[in-house]
């Protein structure tokens, strides 16, 4: 059944951390077609490669979809070891084809020694639009929805650089639901060590203000899509007829 048959996209920051993803993957046989996102070159054959010094930006992204042939593309993040079964694969389609939904992420076991830790999500909500939503290490999104997103994409027509993903899920969001599956289907290796991929998200290190500033664009272009946007210059200025002596910061946890 074609309609079973999946693409996969591993983004690639370690080329033995990858190797370790495929021959999981070669496993499961509902995969149509495997694509490696790294900067690196790889010697094999049975692997579509789409090379890059910059694996989250528009133009990548606009890569996969456009080589993606099967209704449902999952997604890997390369930066930990991450081991699936058929099984899981066939519950992420399911979920996608009877909800509809555009974007399909689920809890998942991470792999400490010898112990299976459980690592839940929480629900994707209309307000969840920080850029760094935790939805694991790995999520399937439906192609037809991805592909009518592309010519929306501000990161697109801006040539951006590190927002592409992050604009992709906006624009997903807009169109479609963003489903959880609120039970582990696969897991991740844990590791200690700070991968490439984390490290783009440090806001604290000036050298990332780049990156910040295209979160920023984004949100702002997905605000105004959504008639959310209040243009700063129509905010008005509160006023009180007191002084005060000290001023307190207001504090919110949140739990993601």
């Amino acid at each position: 059944d074609n309609n079973k048959k999946i693409t996969v996209a591993i983004f690639s920051f370690d080329s033995n951390i990858t190797a370790k993803i495929i021959s999981n993957l070669n496993e499961i046989n509902l995969i149509e077609k495997l694509i490696v996102i790294s900067k690196n070159d790889i010697n094999d054959h049975t692997i579509s490669l789409v090379k890059s010094d910059h694996p989250l930006s528009s133009d990548t992204i606009r890569k996969v979809i456009e080589i993606t042939l099967t209704p449902y593309l999952l997604l890997i993040n390369g930066n930990k070891n991450v081991e699936l079964t058929k099984d899981a694969v066939n519950k992420f389609i399911s979920q996608a084809a009877n909800t509809g939904a555009g974007w399909v992420y689920s809890d998942y076991y991470e792999k400490q020694a010898e112990k299976l830790i459980l690592h839940p999500l929480i629900d994707y909500q209309t307000g969840s639009v920080r850029d760094d939503f935790d939805f694991g290490n790995c999520f399937m999104i439906r192609t037809d929805i991805a592909q009518t997103s592309l010519p929306t994409l501000f990161s697109l027509k801006n040539d951006l650089h590190y927002s592409g993903l992050y604009n992709l899920r906006l624009a997903i969001s807009r169109r479609s639901g963003v489903m959880r599956i609120p039970k582990p289907l696969y897991s991740v290796q844990s590791t200690d060590e700070t991968s490439e991929s984390n490290k783009i998200f440090d806001y604290v290190n000036p050298k990332n203000r780049e990156l910040q500033i295209e979160m920023e664009k984004i949100f702002t272009n997905h605000l105004k899509e959504i008639g959310a946007y209040i243009n700063p210059e129509s905010k008005k200025v509160v006023g009180f007829e007191n002084s005060f002596n000290s001023e307190a910061s207001v504090i919110i946890p949140v739990k993601n």
